[in-house]
């Protein structure tokens, strides 16, 4: 499909940049390792800002900026909508804490909920940085997904996709675990599931932007 072609021409455009996202933005809070991952969050959040704005300049044919710019011009829309998501998230996957009885359901529930939710809002990210808004463009990306099914369809399995593949290096991860006592051990599978999960996410966002660059009712001419 030329939707998906296309996106992964541009995304691995930002290989070198998407590969240390996914290197750092690992979350293993264990000893040494946690004060690392706070840090590496952190900048996971930077690069991941930074690979956002380039991705949409490239799409609209934009002269490049640089990063400064383009975190200066989408931070504080970003974060912003990064914490509703996030603590809307949060507040499900407490719910289904309280209501499960099982450590299994339980597991399968977070990752489907996370999945559930990255589908709702595949459209949100990609007009945050088109739109320069927050709080309109959740709104926006809700309505224009449910109003474009039929074209969402690649990037709904793109996000099933991830639900996916976490599902099966987590599997490896606990037989990793049971298997080893050294918990360091872990990093490097838990690496490997952060840059797959980092490319397809940036993927998906990507082919969102293509979607939504023709529609002039949700696209408003923005500098990126």
């Amino acid at each position: 499909m030329e939707l998906i072609s296309r996106s992964i021409r541009i995304v691995n455009e930002q290989i070198s940049l998407l590969l240390l996202s996914g290197v750092i933005g690992i979350q293993f809070y264990y000893g040494a390792f946690a004060y690392i991952s706070v840090v590496g969050m952190l900048a996971s959040i930077v690069i991941g800002i930074i690979i956002y704005g380039q991705i949409t300049i490239k799409v609209r044919g934009e002269e490049v900026l640089p990063a400064k710019e383009i975190l200066k011009r989408n931070w504080v829309n970003y974060i912003v909508v990064m914490l509703i998501i996030g603590v809307s998230t949060l507040a499900i996957i407490q719910v289904i804490k309280i209501l499960s009885t099982s450590a299994v359901f339980l597991a399968l529930s977070q990752s489907a909920i996370k999945t559930l939710m990255s589908i709702i809002t595949i459209y949100v990210l990609p007009i945050v940085f088109l739109k320069k808004e927050h709080m309109l463009a959740i709104v926006t990306g809700l309505v224009f997904l449910f109003q474009n099914i039929r074209k969402s369809i690649p990037l709904i399995l793109l996000a099933g996709l991830i639900f996916i593949v976490e599902i099966l290096l987590g599997q490896i991860l606990v037989q990793q675990g049971q298997q080893s006592t050294n918990v360091y051990s872990l990093v490097p599978t838990l690496i490997v599931i952060n840059i797959v999960v980092t490319y397809i996410s940036f993927l998906i966002y990507t082919a969102a932007t293509l979607v939504l660059i023709p529609n002039s009712n949700v696209y408003v001419d923005q500098k990126a």
